[in-house]
């Protein structure tokens, strides 16, 4: 990649502080004139005017997650946006400018953005985060790209109709997450389980049968992360339920007390009751936990596409991916995805441009997938997961059973990138996991405020 390849890796904090002081000082992001106008200038498609057409050349700025590991990922990007500055290098003053964002605050940190007039051309943040600014009319709708047949068509139906508001597309989806439970074949092997256990009383069980076996605590998760999050969402639509649900006039109100919600917090108490988590589980970081993992000192791990497990041939040998379960009040598998996408804000200078640029990522994204220890599956036609992948024929089954995170919601609602942008979920999970409840309805009711508050932050905006 040339020298001059302006990538930043910055601090969530830092940014969103950075972002204040440049509106206050009547600023615009580097190498760019003022600021598009507010989000009124958007009108109800929020569409904005584009400068294609004429001979200006335009400063495109780009705002990217870490959606893999921290050498790898930026690295594998920049081979991305070089064929991409390539494709567009008539139109680009410059090359994109790349900014690498950490996860925490995500939310806020694009919202304060938004409210600044500094947000970038193009986003990939997560699941439900365009739906959420195209209610405040912040989006620019990907018309031109919905309306290519022959591009469209490289995506499975399903996830191609995935980043809509109101009928409008939001976003491309770019890449599917799921989080899986990997466990150890052979441990499970020894205590009667040579399949995957398929629901979680049998999981239950075979977790006691390996404690006692190996004497370990054989559930290991980030419980201070956005893991722990994503645990508390499996488990729910695991069984059938969600964070939140319609009531009988049709709003959108927590679920977090539902019977079948109690059900899985009774689990997770069972959990941490019984030694099946370590007690000090709060304490541990995701490199520790991997750590813990290969030394044989647990048996089930949280993990996404799980290249650090796939590093080493003997641990990958005896590793599996569990199949969906199933939770005590449903027979069928639902697996907790989200599906992200890329898109544009409003507030572009040259939003066609940069809709066309979001297309050029995707369809040259091949390197994220192979070289980037990058979390995520592909949604595009042609792009795969790399073959060196130990656990990729594997974890393709649970696509299977993809549901949207937001479940039984079938769109994302007010609410939603406040609950998962700052894991909501994980701080009702850590009641059980760290002990500070033993009683479901407590850990419930809890849910209940944290979800509501959530709901009402977004729907007063």
């Amino acid at each position: 990649m040339n020298a001059n390849k302006k990538v930043k890796s910055v601090l969530a904090a830092l940014l969103a502080g950075m972002m204040v002081f440049a509106s206050a000082c009547n600023q615009g992001t580097t190498n760019s004139s003022e600021p598009a106008g507010d989000s009124s200038a958007a009108g109800e498609s929020g569409q904005q005017e584009s400068s294609e057409g004429t001979s200006e050349k335009s400063h495109i700025l780009f705002w990217d997650m870490a959606w893999g590991g921290p050498d790898t990922y930026v690295p594998a990007m920049e081979e991305v946006l070089s064929a991409v500055n390539s494709e567009f290098a008539d139109q680009l003053d410059g090359e994109i400018e790349y900014v690498n964002l950490p996860w925490d605050n995500f939310y806020q940190v694009h919202l304060t953005a938004v409210n600044s007039g500094t947000a970038p051309d193009i986003f990939a943040a997560g699941y439900g985060t365009a739906e959420t600014f195209a209610r405040m009319g912040e989006i620019y709708y990907m018309d031109n790209l919905d309306a290519d047949e022959e591009f469209a068509s490289k995506f499975s139906e399903a996830i191609w109709e995935s980043r809509r508001y109101e009928g409008k597309l939001v976003q491309l989806p770019y890449m599917v997450g799921i989080d899986m439970l990997y466990y150890r074949t052979d441990m499970f092997a020894e205590v009667g389980y040579t399949e995957s256990p398929k629901t979680w009383d049998e999981f239950m069980d075979a977790l006691r049968k390996v404690k006692e076996k190996f004497n370990i605590d054989p559930f290991i998760f980030e419980l201070s992360g956005g893991q722990a999050n994503h645990l508390a969402l499996m488990s729910l639509i695991n069984n059938g339920t969600g964070a939140c649900k319609y009531d009988a006039e049709n709003n959108v109100v927590s679920a977090m007390s539902d019977e079948s919600a109690l059900h899985m917090y009774d689990y997770w108490i069972q959990m941490y009751q019984e030694g099946l988590v370590p007690k000090s589980l709060s304490s541990y970081k995701r490199t520790d936990l991997t750590k813990i993992y290969l030394d044989g000192q647990a048996a089930v791990i949280i993990h996404d596409m799980a290249q650090d497990l796939a590093a080493d041939p003997e641990i990958a040998a005896v590793t599996g991916v569990m199949d969906v379960l199933t939770g005590p009040d449903t027979d069928e598998k639902r697996a907790c995805t989200f599906i992200n996408g890329i898109g544009v804000f409003a507030q572009s200078k040259n939003p066609q441009l940069a809709e066309q640029i979001c297309k050029s990522i995707v369809v040259n994204s091949q390197p994220i997938f192979t070289n980037a220890e990058c979390g995520e599956w592909p949604t595009y036609e042609g792009i795969s997961v790399s073959e060196d992948f130990a656990f990729a024929k594997e974890g393709s089954k649970i696509l299977d059973y993809m549901t949207p995170a937001t479940y039984p919601l079938s769109e994302v609602y007010d609410g939603w990138s406040v609950i998962d942008g700052e894991a909501l979920l994980g701080k009702v999970a850590q009641m059980a996991f760290t002990g500070a409840s033993s009683d479901p309805a407590e850990i419930g009711a809890y849910g209940d405020e944290l979800v509501q508050d959530a709901i009402a932050s977004q729907q007063n905006q």
